[in-house]
């Protein structure tokens, strides 16, 4: 989700109750949940990218997690801005999408869909 809401700060609540931010968006903690994921695939693994917000965007199509395929996983996710409303079908619908389009024998398929 990159909708204009991804781009407010992302707020703690305290042990009294109240709320504090630490300069942060929330799209930027999903930016950083995106890199510990990428970092974190064998290079036997593949992930794509798509974004939406009024629309779905592929970001970086279904790449294989060599060296190669981090580096342009990372600035795909660097490059992530927050715009526009939340379509959140058509983000989803473009992921299936772009599985159906990879799918292979034996291989696992799985979507994680990131939003507030």
């Amino acid at each position: 989700d990159v909708s204009g809401s991804m781009g407010t700060e992302a707020m703690l609540k305290t042990e009294t109750g109240e709320n504090t931010g630490h300069g942060l968006s929330v799209l930027d903690i999903v930016k950083h949940s995106l890199k510990t994921i990428i970092m974190n695939l064998t290079d036997g693994d593949r992930l794509a990218v798509v974004a939406y917000s009024n629309n779905a965007e592929t970001v970086v199509g279904l790449t294989a997690m060599d060296g190669s395929g981090r580096t342009a996983s990372q600035l795909g996710v660097d490059s992530l801005q927050p715009s526009g409303m939340t379509n959140l079908w058509d983000g989803l619908k473009t992921g299936v999408e772009l599985l159906k389009a990879g799918s292979a024998p034996g291989r696992l398929q799985h979507i994680m869909l990131f939003t507030e």
